[in-house]
């Protein structure tokens, strides 16, 4: 097995970031997973490698959970380039280095692709929305994308993390499913309204809610567990995901 770590400092053709330091990727050749992300931060540019700092830990951690190891996949980004701030990918950036990655794509001849962040699942599907997708394997050019929400998000908004561990969790599943049109609809909404707007004209529904773990010193307390968000269902195979508190609800 061969081992692939580009050059650092090597803008892409046409990049307007000429000035950036570039991280671009590394790992075995060929590998099963490509681990695609969105932008190098801080650390990685440091370090030369991408998905080494916090979103990288917790990348790892996530990984453990669906029984793949980081060490085994191959880790690249969409843009190689660093920009102080960490701003999302601009469109310039992306078409630079988009021939890059399809480079990366023939070298590690991927059977799955984790497309971890928007800017990510959009390289390959560009009017797909990230809340609406993650957790769910789709067919690319005879490559399985799974996208999935991006640690960074969800470090800024811990109440996602329920969902992005449970879409970890059934990663072994979705890289094994087989991917034939699925009925099954299940999304994020961005406001109590949408919840309300789903809702509307159900006399009868079901409801699930997650919370944190309410342990102390040991011990089960039930009156210590904090909501992190709630979701409902209309009917099997159909859900919507709030990222808040139920009170929400009731409040408007």
């Amino acid at each position: 097995m061969q081992e692939m770590r580009s050059d650092a400092n090597l803008a892409c053709p046409g990049c307007p970031n000429t000035d950036a330091p570039c991280v671009k990727g590394f790992g075995p050749l060929p590998a099963m997973v490509l681990i695609l992300g969105e932008r190098p931060g801080r650390e990685e540019a440091e370090e030369g490698r991408p998905f080494v700092g916090p979103s990288g830990r917790w990348l790892e951690k996530l990984l453990e959970m669906g029984g793949i190891r980081k060490d085994d996949c191959f880790v690249d980004n969409t843009v190689s380039c660093f920009r102080v701030g960490n701003p999302a990918p601009k469109k310039a950036e992306l078409v630079a280095c988009r021939a890059r990655v399809e480079q990366v794509l023939a070298a590690v001849q991927p059977a799955v692709v984790l497309a971890v962040g928007a800017r990510a699942l959009r390289w390959f599907f560009p009017k797909d929305k990230i809340t609406r997708e993650h957790g769910r394997a789709k067919e690319w050019n005879g490559i399985r994308i799974i996208p999935m929400l991006h640690p960074a998000g969800v470090m800024r908004n811990r109440s996602l993390l329920p969902l992005l561990i449970a879409d970890f969790k059934r990663l072994p599943a979705e890289m094994s499913r087989s991917l034939a049109p699925s009925p099954h609809t299940y999304r994020l909404a961005t406001s109590a309204e949408d919840v309300l707007s789903y809702l509307k004209g159900q006399p009868l529904f079901a409801f699930d809610l997650e919370t944190t773990e309410p342990i102390l010193e040991g011990e089960f307390v039930p009156g210590l567990a904090k909501p992190l968000g709630f979701s409902v269902s209309v009917r099997e195979g159909d859900a919507v995901y709030y990222a808040g508190s139920p009170t929400v609800i009731r409040e408007l």
